[in-house]
């Protein structure tokens, strides 16, 4: 079943950039795992400050310690696009809204679309 964009806003499933996070690794959109580089084990994601990853989340190793983004791996991971807009972006490539109006909508640059 095909749920709306509007749906999702009114359910409350996006009403916060951990919500709009956590949409976003229950569609896979985000990696719903890690391996650390270093010790070769599965990461698990932690609260960390938004000074260190602006997510306010990231994989970190519980045997080394090593920390990476929780957008490593994915279409996200050079971006500093807010995981909510990311959801705007994909909503309105969906309604198939041009470019121009789509940067309108969500603020964001043409470039960026």
């Amino acid at each position: 079943m095909h749920v709306s964009y509007s749906d999702l806003v009114l359910a409350g499933v996006l009403s916060s950039e951990y919500d709009c996070f956590d949409y976003l690794l229950r569609k896979k959109i985000l990696p719903t795992h890690c391996q650390c580089n270093n010790c070769l084990v599965l990461m698990r994601i932690t609260p960390c400050s938004t000074t260190i990853y602006s997510d306010g989340f990231s994989w970190k190793c519980t045997t080394c310690g090593l920390t990476v983004s929780v957008r490593k791996h994915s279409i996200l991971e050079r971006s500093p696009m807010p995981f909510s807009k990311f959801i705007g972006l994909l909503n309105q490539y969906t309604l198939r809204t041009s470019a121009a109006a789509t940067g309108i909508i969500l603020s964001l640059d043409e470039g960026t679309v």
